[in-house]
């Protein structure tokens, strides 16, 4: 199995949901593709955990973060679940500026 890096993950949902999407558009993609998820347009800015070493509000809006998929990964005698999650965060005017995807494993 090919792990996708958050990259390869974020230029993907890119294209589903493109930047500059009006929220609402975004909000209704998002409830067809995961509609189990309780999607919905937050009043609080996206938290970029990007390679900085620290957290960072992004934009005004954001919707997330959701569970967008997870796998099974492991180190000699340690299986791990790699969770992935997607935040896409909007500008004052509810238009999509960025998503965000970051990863994070649970393991005991």
């Amino acid at each position: 199995m090919r792990v996708r890096t958050e990259g390869d993950i974020r230029q993907s949902l890119i294209k589903k949901t493109p930047l500059g999407s009006k929220a609402d558009q975004v909000v209704n993609d998002l409830r067809t593709k995961w509609s189990k998820e309780n999607i919905m347009l937050l009043q609080r800015p996206g938290y970029d955990r990007g390679s900085r070493g620290y957290t960072v509000a992004v934009g005004n809006k954001s919707i997330g973060p959701i569970e967008i998929g997870w796998y099974w990964t492991s180190i000699p005698g340690l299986p791990m679940i790699t969770y992935v999650f997607a935040t896409w965060v909007f500008d004052e005017n509810d238009r999509l500026i960025a998503v965000l995807v970051h990863k994070e494993i649970d393991a005991p």
